[in-house]
C-alpha cells in the first residue's frame, strides 16, 4: 500500500512517501480501500513533535491521518461487508490508555 510516513519530527521534509505491506486483518476489522482523507490541525501538530507525537513516537511507521472515507475491501466483522462505503476516524491515540 502507498503511504506517507513521518521519518521524526521536525517540518514537512520530515515525510516520506513509500510503499508498506497491506495490514493483516485481525478479528473484529475490516480493510479500507481509502478513497479521500482530510489533514487537520492535530496532525500538523503531531508532526512537528507536538500534539499527539508523545503517545504515538512509538509507533513505526508512523502515519498521520486518522480521517478517512473508502470502501470495505476485506472484513472480518459482523458490522461492515465487503462493498460498503464507510468513513471515519481511524487509530486516533487514546491518552487514558
Amino acid at each position: 500500500m502507498k503511504a506517507i510516513i513521518l521519518k521524526s519530527p521536525g517540518d514537512v521534509d520530515q515525510l516520506e512517501y513509500t510503499e508498506l505491506p497491506i495490514p493483516e486483518t485481525r478479528p473484529d476489522e475490516v480493510l479500507i480501500k481509502v478513497k479521500a482523507i482530510s489533514i487537520n490541525p492535530v496532525d500538523t501538530k503531531t508532526r512537528k513533535g507536538e500534539g499527539m507525537y508523545g503517545l504515538m513516537k512509538k509507533d513505526h511507521p508512523l502515519i498521520l491521518g486518522w480521517d478517512i472515507s473508502g470502501i470495505v475491501e476485506k472484513s472480518k466483522s459482523s458490522d461492515f461487508k465487503v462493498g460498503d462505503e464507510v468513513f471515519g476516524m481511524l487509530n486516533f491515540p487514546c491518552w487514558w490508555k
